[in-house]
């Protein structure tokens, strides 16, 4: 007879999304996602009814009929958002446009200017899944709690001095026109900022609705199948962000942790773990196979061309203009050098398998 347990873990897995089932089974075994059951699984606030094995759907079902989340369910805060016209004038003028918060908790406003070298700013590197707090597919605006939430967490980073008047970051939501993610020739102008917007920026903080279920002391494993298998996990150009990010920070509930230290302190997994582990959170060896490449001027090894398809699995992009820029930049070549066709096709193979 089906114990209760299995009969449960059945039920779950059933009204699960069928692509974070096919990947984690692939990645960690009937054991790993009997455990990301045990956990309550990832994603479980976005609908997954459009989603099959090869995909998820979820990201852009939601920013079609998702309604824009607050930190509190009951809360009804007006929408705060900045001046488009003076930012959609910095990027005309091919610079980065960053926002700081001012103004009281009730009653904040944004202010915006274009980055000059030597600004301390901060990415906000998040899904667009409108449940995971940060997204607005209907106006370049935020709630005003969550723009407090951001003035707040960005306050608390290390490298913001207490003294800092401005706390300067960047966010799409805010910092890019929607009517540029809706022409092609616009489009690809965004895709191509994205890189030297990392780059320039002090770190990049990634916030998720699951990472933020961590704390300093949770478990390794979870640690791991929560970043792993989180909304943030499941699109492209977060990867992009991660990568190219001068320092990279995750945010749990009660602390902010870096790449490096999540590495160290919670990369003590299962020997059958180890793989998921390398191509689940491939940033730092992805980082070191492109900066190998650009100083010794030569092509891409094999092996950084399979790590990349194995990070690909799993991960979305409704931006179809945008997608051979983000893989090129990926692979350290020209835009015009690159297959996307091959490379997509390999990795939704690997994903269906």
């Amino acid at each position: 007879m089906e114990s209760n347990n299995s009969s449960h873990t059945r039920e779950l897995l059933s009204h699960s999304c069928p692509n974070l089932v096919a990947r984690i089974s692939s990645d960690l075994g009937q054991t790993g996602l009997h455990y990301w059951t045990k956990l309550g699984r990832t994603q479980i606030t976005k609908s997954h009814e459009a989603c099959t094995p090869g995909r998820c759907n979820a990201n852009e079902a939601e920013s079609r009929h998702g309604a824009v989340t607050h930190v509190e369910i009951s809360c009804r805060c007006a929408p705060v958002g900045p001046e488009m016209v003076k930012v959609a004038k910095i990027m005309a003028a091919n610079m980065i446009p960053v926002v700081a918060v001012r103004g009281s908790g009730k009653d904040p406003y944004l202010v915006v200017d274009a980055y000059k070298p030597g600004l301390v700013f901060t990415v906000i590197s998040h899904s667009y899944s409108l449940s995971d707090c940060f997204g607005n597919s209907s106006e370049n605006k935020l709630p005003t709690c969550q723009v407090n939430s951001i003035r707040e967490i960005i306050s608390r980073l290390p490298s913001i001095g207490s003294g800092t008047q401005q706390h300067w970051f960047w966010i799409d939501t805010l910092c890019v026109p929607l009517q540029y993610t809706r022409q092609p020739s616009t489009q690809q102008i965004v895709a191509k900022s994205m890189k030297s917007i990392s780059q320039r920026a002090t770190q990049t903080i990634v916030i998720d609705s699951d990472i933020l279920r961590l704390t300093s002391t949770s478990d390794p494993k979870e640690v791991f199948v929560r970043i792993a298998y989180c909304s943030w996990s499941s699109r492209l150009w977060t990867l992009q962000e991660a990568v190219y990010a001068q320092r990279l920070l995750f945010h749990f509930s009660d602390q902010d942790v870096d790449l490096d230290t999540l590495m160290r302190k919670y990369g003590n997994l299962p020997p059958e773990w180890e793989l998921a582990w390398l191509s689940r959170l491939p940033y730092k060896k992805l980082r070191e196979f492109l900066n190998a490449r650009c100083e010794r001027r030569c092509a891409g090894s094999n092996n950084h061309r399979l790590l990349l398809l194995r990070s690909l699995e799993g991960r979305t992009t409704s931006d179809a203009v945008g997608e051979p820029v983000v893989l090129a930049d990926l692979l350290g070549i020209d835009q015009e050098a690159i297959e996307t066709r091959t490379l997509l096709s390999g990795s939704a193979s690997s994903t269906e398998k």
